[in-house]
């Protein structure tokens, strides 16, 4: 076994994930409150009952902070830079040697699937149905998927 797998095991064997590990690089001072509250905001209209608790104990109950120290999943969440660790790079071909779009995204985990998700619907194609009524119908290639609020730009 490889060093890499050797610690994969270890982490099995623990029941614990490399997200869950304290950072060693990161603190709160590198966490966004703007981007935490979002989450929660976002979260307390999910649930049932919303969440009352102040940003730091969030974190604590979702065992994203222990003893001080925020988790390398934290970090990858809610970071305030963005970072190379989840760095995507999404293209759309015509052929192996011939990429028509490309884009490299790099930002916290939220952000990089709604991108990413509007860079695949930006290539998804569409067709418009004429069926007689007032509106057209439009007929994807794929089903389409809600829309999180933010758009890819490029």
């Amino acid at each position: 076994m490889n060093l890499e797998e050797i610690a994969n095991e270890h982490l099995k064997s623990i029941n614990r994930s490399w997200d869950f590990a304290p950072d060693p690089l990161h603190g709160l001072a590198d966490i966004s409150m703007d981007k935490l509250n979002r989450f929660v905001e976002q979260a307390s209209r999910l649930r049932e009952r919303p969440i009352d608790d102040d940003p730091l104990t969030v974190l604590r109950k979702f065992w994203l902070v222990r003893d001080g120290a925020v988790s390398f999943g934290c970090f990858l969440l809610f970071g305030k830079e963005p970072g190379l660790t989840t760095t995507i790079d999404a293209g759309r071909f015509d052929s192996e040697t011939i990429i028509r779009d490309n884009l490299t995204i790099r930002d916290d985990l939220f952000a990089e699937v709604d991108v990413c998700l509007d860079f695949v619907r930006k290539h998804t194609s569409k067709r418009f149905v004429i069926t007689g009524k007032a509106q057209r119908d439009e007929v994807w290639e794929y089903p389409p998927w809600r829309r999180s609020g933010k758009s890819c730009s490029t």
